[in-house]
């Protein structure tokens, strides 16, 4: 996948440096870490009646179940290159700080496209692991690009996007956060802001699901959709109910 500038997102795999028992077991389980999405060629995936449907209000709910299944493009960056050069010495970005500690596997090659430096970050704590993603220009400091974060049962996660080439290099232009319960995947994304936000809950079975969109920091609509793809809608005004209907598949 190519690199550049304004698309260098994701995060990698693995982890740590050894001389003990203990350590070649840390090192063990950082190295056969893995993000459980980076495989997925969606995040979100709706039934064919509502992906085909006409009626705008469906047509609408799937363009937002497609902004959920946006972060995909970013989940190609979780492959690192051959040849990578790997170090157990931690990078800290100079926008987007984390506390240090605990042991780290890096990995940092140079884009020949774009000129470049990137790098890759694994770490972890008690009960999720992390990944981190940085690049850097000539001669200046590394800046976090993405920082990924996911329980060890793979439950839950969260991903962020970092505005690198903006006025804020620390400003999160995008985050998502997602959970899995019994067959109910549920994920949360937003525009780096408590704003405007999306919330779809889809059941990995069925396809049947739903989804609230946050506008201006007040809910607008929400919709809810069968497995074959018919649904309701509903548009709110000043927290009440103003408009709703339904359409079939």
């Amino acid at each position: 996948m190519k690199i550049t500038k304004a698309l260098l997102l994701a995060a990698a795999t693995i982890v740590a440096s050894a001389c003990s028992d203990d350590d070649d077991d840390k090192k063990s389980s950082l190295e056969s870490a893995k993000f459980s999405l980076a495989n997925k060629s969606t995040v979100v995936t709706a039934p064919a009646g509502l992906q085909n449907s006409d009626d705008e209000h469906a047509m609408q709910a799937n363009a937002w179940i497609q902004m959920a299944n946006g972060m995909t493009q970013y989940f190609g960056f979780f492959e690192f290159p051959e040849g990578a050069a790997k170090s157990g010495s931690r990078i800290t970005a100079s926008n987007a700080r984390v506390k240090e500690a605990g042991d780290v596997l890096v990995y940092t090659w140079e884009d020949e496209q774009s000129g470049m430096s990137v790098a890759y970050q694994v770490s972890e704590t008690s009960d999720r692991f992390v990944w981190e993603i940085f690049t850097k220009e000539t001669g200046e400091n590394w800046l976090k690009v993405v920082h990924a974060e996911e329980k060890k049962d793979q439950s839950a996660g969260s991903f962020k996007v970092f505005d690198t080439e903006g006025e804020d290099p620390s400003k999160v232009v995008l985050a998502y956060e997602w959970s899995t319960s019994g067959d109910i995947f549920t994920v949360e994304f937003n525009d780096g802001t408590d704003q405007n936000s999306w919330t779809v809950e889809v059941n990995t079975k069925t396809g049947a699901g739903s989804v609230v969109a946050v506008v201006d920091g007040a809910k607008m609509y929400e919709m809810t959709w069968d497995a074959a793809g018919n649904g309701t809608w509903a548009f709110y005004e000043d927290g009440e109910v103003s408009d709703s209907g339904t359409w079939e598949a």
